[in-house]
């Protein structure tokens, strides 16, 4: 909800921008609380009198016939506010009201314009006390309409009231003989002057006033606001009690449950990363075994093998390959999760890391006819205190995937350089990408994008959760960009000290 706002720049010194929709569209449920059915009451009561102050003020008038036009005026003003009251009590609903204020409260406001123009007029014109009555519709207007519908009203009554001074100074004179000779200059004056002095009053009523009632409703509206927030707090604050009171009568019992079910799960947990690890061990033996009795077949030390032969063993070295890396993931993760896992910090030349990272994976950026590209800076940087062993797990997974994603003929970039808040490792690809859909995923366990997976099947979706974990592990931070189809860069930041 916002304040006043004069707009300076539009040099419209009564440009209000407010809560006026608010204002002009919330309507009590009761329509006696409108201010519309209140301005309608009170014209019951200021109608009379201001037909009351004509009659004995009465001058004498300009027109013939002027009695039976002021009966005309008091009886149209009568007949008009009871069909208003009919129109509000009957037609109007809370509904449909809102959409036709504005033109209902200027009907209104117009028809008792007009009459306190006659009023006026009969009893004294601009120097008797009826222009004092216009002074009713201004304030009137301050509860229905907005600041700048209550300085319409004033300014109108200004015209009212000039038309006035305008017939009492002689300009009906000059209507009657056409010539000027009829008009006394100095009663014109005279006039004009009284109607500057009342039309300064009238803009003043109507802005002070308008200015005051706009504070008032948009100090209403956020009473109401906060009222209503205490109330809906009150009603979740009784919520949250009736639902509290409800849980702690079951606490007790509850309590004894879920200490013997976090011992259960406590154990059962214990128990799995126990099945984990010794399954893993007894895989990874046999699977050990293999490795080396097919690498030995492959290499033909027991004998010269045929073309098919080679084939069908290099794809069960290859398989069984798969299976050591899946073993060794998961044992990972079981450390990282268990807590097992320990970390040896020491002082490590960073650069050096890399570029030996770097090398042991140029073998497969050649064979994939990918270009592999490692500047190291041209001055050494601080020793880092990490764990080497770790660090090359993560390394090697970020560069493998830079590789492994990236198309033939592709290039992959790898940069170290120091900053502010640490040592900032980058390697950048132009590779198939990672698209919007998984990008929030992407550090998840077990997952894998599905451009990844078509692009490489193999793959166990738990290279970038370890990275994360190690990194973190070593207070630093990993984050990539990424636009799909053409390319990733993964970043690391270590602090000098974990």
């Amino acid at each position: 909800m916002c304040g006043p706002n004069w707009d300076l720049q539009s040099n419209d010194f009564f440009t209000y921008h407010s809560i006026e929709s608010s204002m002009t569209t919330t309507l009590p449920d009761n329509k006696n609380l409108w201010p519309e059915t209140r301005l309608i009451l009170a014209r019951w009561f200021y109608v009379p009198l201001g037909f009351f102050l004509l009659l004995i003020g009465r001058r004498d008038a300009f027109f013939v016939g002027d009695s039976l036009l002021l009966g005309v005026v008091f009886v149209v003003m009568l007949l008009g506010n009871i069909f208003l009251f009919w129109y509000i009590r009957q037609v109007v609903t809370h509904v449909t009201f809102p959409a036709k204020r504005t033109f209902f409260n200027a009907g209104q406001t117009g028809l008792d314009l007009v009459f306190f123009f006659f009023v006026m007029f009969y009893s004294g014109g601009v120097g008797g006390i009826g222009h004092a009555l216009f002074f009713i519709p201004i304030l009137a207007s301050t509860l229905i309409f907005t600041l700048r519908g209550t300085m319409m009203v004033a300014v109108f009554s200004s015209v009212f009231v000039l038309l006035a001074a305008s017939l009492e100074g002689g300009l009906a004179k000059l209507t009657a003989s056409a010539s000027w000779s009829a008009v006394d200059a100095s009663e014109l004056l005279v006039q004009f002057g009284k109607w500057g002095t009342i039309s300064a009053l009238y803009l003043l009523a109507g802005f002070f006033g308008g200015f005051i009632s706009q504070s008032i409703k948009r100090r209403d509206l956020l009473l109401l606001g906060e009222i209503a927030k205490g109330q809906e707090q009150v009603k979740r604050l009784q919520k949250l009690t009736d639902e509290f009171d409800k849980s702690a009568k079951l606490l007790v019992r509850r309590d004894i449950e879920l200490v013997s079910a976090n011992e259960k799960l406590t154990q059962l947990d214990r128990m799995k990363s126990e099945i984990i690890s010794v399954v893993a061990h007894q895989l990874r033996t046999p699977l050990s075994a293999i490795k080396w009795t097919l690498k030995m077949l492959l290499d033909e030390d027991t004998g010269k093998l045929t073309k098919g032969q080679q084939g069908l063993l290099a794809k069960g070295f290859e398989s069984n390959e798969r299976m050591v890396v899946l073993i060794n993931d998961m044992l990972a993760v079981d450390y990282l999760e268990s807590g097992k896992l320990k970390y040896n910090f020491i002082p490590v030349q960073f650069e050096s890391l890399v570029q030996e990272m770097v090398s042991n994976l140029l073998p497969i950026a050649t064979h994939k006819k990918i270009r592999v590209e490692f500047t190291p800076p041209k001055e050494l940087l601080p020793k880092v205190k990490i764990d080497p062993d770790k660090m090359r797990d993560v390394f090697q997974n970020l560069i493998d995937n830079a590789i492994k994603y990236t198309k033939e003929g592709g290039l992959v970039t790898a940069n170290v350089a120091m900053e502010a808040e640490g040592l900032h490792f980058w390697i950048k690809d132009n590779g198939i990408g990672i698209p919007e859909d998984a990008k929030g995923k992407i550090f998840s366990r077990f997952f894998r994008a599905k451009n990844a997976i078509s692009t490489e099947t193999d793959g166990s979706g738990l290279g970038l959760f370890i990275a994360q974990s190690v990194v973190k592990r070593h207070g630093g931070k990993v984050w990539f960009e990424s636009v799909l189809n053409e390319g990733t860069t993964f970043h690391v930041l270590l602090p000098l000290t974990p």
